[in-house]
């Protein structure tokens, strides 16, 4: 009876979140001169509303989104929203580990920002957003995700102060001084990204220096995490400044994201290639197969992607090496780990459709993930460690699968059908770098311990997704995945399959 009674609500809130997104479908189409709206609010430009004859339309919503404060308009004031409502209905969440109960459920997630936008001239801006992050109730082991609740909260209030140094090669070169706290995402989001797909993104506390020179941004910058969401410090129903007391975790690092020379990517053959560099410092405790204490783990790394000259294939390489010690009682322990990821794409150029109906096919990929693993419980660290990185868009999007001592080869196919609508097939096939090391979830919490078996082989996941974009506000997403799990997972005693299903809409202005 009480399963009927969930089912009936998971239904109704299906229903109400279709309806909402069906009822903004009169509010117009995609206009490719207005600003896109952007997962990161603060990077969004409406100071060319100051022209909009020059635009081809309006919007109900243009009146706050510029507001000028002088007549010049060189002071202006600019406000935003986003509500984002997710329902999700798991089966063997966390495949149903012995001595656990309510491993199926079924719940609602409500997500809002607010965003105020203030430019003082060129050189001075002043940014906040506010958020909520609510949970209906859950029966999941342990409450509730701790990702999932913060009641009312600061997720960006920085000021940027800009000192401009000129045009060098058709390029506005300035240096950009951020302090506040603020989000941050870099690259690939492998170390550093926000978050977003869960209901709490991920920010920081600190400074950040980036210099905008032609054609590279390269980030200086110390931080602290407002809420280290791996390790429990929540405060979900009050404003959160730095992580709990006693927590000495510091996050510190350069990044650049730039192109290398035309001249050497054309000599070896390449197109416009992408380039990463990076170095970066965490201070955190940390525990690692049966090695624990207070840790300073440095990382190094670079990334390439770009297009082929030639069809329309593109790739992405990116690889990272960490070092550093764990300070532990009697004796330190060394860092020494590494990770590693590929890619191979083809976009095609024109239009393929296909034989199954109305959709064409829009990219197909392969990839494959490196994290190493620890092969001596108790000593040295072997163990990767991704530090802040943005977690769903990687190892599944049922985010049970994190990147410490993991392989995965993934294969990608993504459709469109018509001009608003994807659909995406992804396949995760996962196994364990190390076997004496475990399993980790995207966390670094243990899934399953090393000891569990010596099968390498976790399990595969297959994820559906299919996006519809109805128009400049709202955007609806839907999903199925299911995880089959592998001989490691069954020797641990986590041998059920687990299901997870999703509905998603998001509403902007």
């Amino acid at each position: 009876m009480l399963k009927s009674i969930k089912l009936n609500k998971f239904l109704m809130v299906v229903v109400v979140v279709w309806l909402m997104g069906l009822m903004s479908i009169a509010s117009g189409g995609t206009d490719d001169t207005r600003p896109a709206y952007n997962v990161y609010r603060y990077n969004e430009d409406w100071s060319v509303l100051a022209h909009k004859e020059q635009l081809k339309s309006t919007d109900f919503f243009d009146p706050v989104k510029y507001i000028p404060l002088n007549q010049s308009g060189s002071n202006w004031l600019s406000f935003g929203f986003e509500e984002r409502v997710r329902v999700e209905k798991w089966s063997n969440f966390q495949f149903d580990p012995p001595g656990t109960k309510n491993n199926a459920d079924a719940f609602v997630l409500n997500r809002i920002r607010a965003n105020a936008d203030l430019h003082l001239g060129p050189y001075l801006r002043l940014y906040s957003e506010l958020k909520s992050s609510l949970v209906g109730a859950q029966s999941l082991p342990r409450s509730r995700r701790k990702q999932d609740k913060d009641t009312i909260d600061l997720q960006n209030l920085f000021a940027d102060f800009t000192l401009p140094l000129g045009k060098v090669s058709g390029g506005d070169n300035r240096l950009v001084l951020r302090v506040g706290r603020q989000e941050m995402a870099r690259g690939s989001q492998r170390f550093i990204g926000n978050r977003d797909f869960a209901n709490v993104r991920q920010t920081f506390d600190g400074i950040n220096a980036m210099l905008y020179a032609s054609n590279w941004k390269i980030s200086t910058f110390g931080l602290r995490v407002v809420r280290d969401l791996s390790r429990g410090e929540v405060k979900p129903d009050s404003f959160n400044s730095f992580n709990l007391p006693g927590n000495n975790s510091g996050f510190f690092g350069i990044y650049g994201e730039g192109f290398v020379p035309s001249w050497f990517s054309k000599a070896i053959g390449f197109g416009h290639m992408g380039l990463d560099l990076y170095g970066l410092r965490r201070d955190d405790d940390q525990t690692f197969n049966g090695t624990g204490g207070n840790s300073e783990r440095y990382a190094v790394g670079g990334r390439l992607h770009g297009k082929f000259p030639i069809a329309a294939f593109g790739y992405e390489i990116e690889g990272a090496y960490e070092f550093g010690n764990i300070d532990r009682p009697g004796q330190d322990a060394d860092i020494s780990a590494s990770m590693f990821t590929a890619a191979l794409d083809y976009q095609p150029t024109q239009r393929t459709p296909l034989a199954l109906g109305p959709a064409d096919l829009k990219m197909i990929q392969l990839g494959f993930d490196y994290a190493s693993g620890d092969d001596n419980p108790g000593g040295n660290v072997q163990t990767f460690d991704p530090m802040f990185q943005t977690r769903h868009k990687f190892l599944g999007f049922m985010d049970l699968i994190g990147r410490f001592n993991i392989m995965d080869l993934r294969p990608r196919v993504d459709f469109s059908i018509g001009k608003r609508t994807t659909f995406r097939f992804d396949q995760h096939v996962f196994w364990r770098s190390e076997k004496q090391d475990a399993l980790y979830s995207v966390s670094g919490g243990v899934v399953a311990p090393g000891g569990s078996g010596s099968d390498r082989y976790v399990g595969t996941e297959t994820d559906l997704t299919l996006t519809h974009h109805l128009n400049h506000h709202t955007d609806i997403q839907t999903g199925y995945s299911h995880f089959f799990t592998g001989g490691f997972l069954n020797n641990a005693g986590l041998s059920e399959d687990a299901d997870w299903f999703n509905l998603m809409m998001t509403y902007t202005f």
